[in-house]
């Protein structure tokens, strides 16, 4: 099993980061670092549109896992 650790920077605007069911208000500049099965999610309640760039390694087709059971927080 690969494990793979994120990094993102937020460009523009503002964001609900929430990591481990903990949530982080993002602004332009920030930068959040995601360990491996760390679950995570983005939420832009604003107006704004938001600008990230995320990268991801080692490299993956795929940088989403589908958790039925799974129910975000508002």
């Amino acid at each position: 099993m690969k494990l793979w650790k994120k990094i993102s920077m937020f460009l523009k605007g503002k964001l609900i980061f929430m990591l481990m069911m903990q949530k982080s208000l993002c602004l332009k500049g920030e930068f959040i670092h995601i360990e491996p099965n760390e679950v995570h999610y983005v939420k832009n309640p604003y107006d704004e549109p938001i600008v990230m760039v995320s990268t991801l390694a080692p490299f993956q087709e795929v940088d989403k896992i589908e958790t039925p059971d799974f129910k975000p927080e508002d």
